[in-house]
């Protein structure tokens, strides 16, 4: 789906921007007014050139939590889902997720629901997320579900910084006694070889 740039006023009279992906420019100017933007200007945003194997194609757990929280808070404070979701595309730094966010938003705009336009991204989001999504959406309780997925994901965050920090003392440990042996094959044991030449010992 294309990409425009648009400018409008809110309902404070506040003008206001953005880069949104959009069916068509009627599409995202009938989804400007839904949410009280007054347009003034929609434009198609040029695609910079992108070289795929130079950019990240992966969401850290880490950045999937603080989108899931933050996306639980949002809908708690009775925020449109989609309103919600251009907030956070527009937060979000990894342009990988960026993207992934408002493709998602394009969907839900669309008439999809938040875990059938999930589904398209597997890599990001797997099957318990997209079933406890489902399952939040049917029984009306959405944000409690994201809280609870944010609450998983943080610990698994956790247990995963944890490990790594156990197993620095060994690592550093382990890498010392091979630069010690190292040493000693480079140094000393050829010094001591030497000697042994000297006195007529044989090695």
């Amino acid at each position: 789906m294309p990409t425009f740039q648009w400018k409008g006023k809110n309902r404070y009279g506040d003008v206001v921007g953005g880069v949104r992906v959009a069916r068509s420019v009627d599409d995202l100017s009938r989804a400007l007014q839904r949410e009280q933007i007054q347009v003034m200007d929609i434009s198609t945003k040029r695609k910079a050139i992108e070289i795929p194997f130079l950019q990240r194609q992966k969401v850290r757990l880490k950045d999937l939590a603080i989108y899931s929280r933050q996306l639980s808070v949002l809908i708690d404070a009775e925020l449109p889902l989609i309103q919600s979701l251009n907030i956070l595309a527009e937060q979000t730094k990894n342009k990988y997720f960026k993207r992934v966010i408002k493709d998602i938003r394009a969907d839900v705009e669309a008439g999809s629901t938040l875990n059938q336009a999930k589904r398209k991204f597997p890599k990001v989001f797997d099957d318990l997320y997209c079933n406890l999504v489902a399952s939040g959406e049917q029984s009306g309780s959405l944000d409690v579900m994201l809280r609870r997925l944010a609450e998983y994901l943080e610990k698994i965050v956790k247990l995963r910084a944890q490990v790594r920090q156990a197993m620095i003392y060994p690592t550093a440990v382990l890498t010392f006694a091979v630069v010690v042996v190292i040493f000693m094959l480079w140094k000393v044991i050829p010094v001591f070889a030497s000697i042994f030449l000297e006195l007529g010992a044989q090695l």
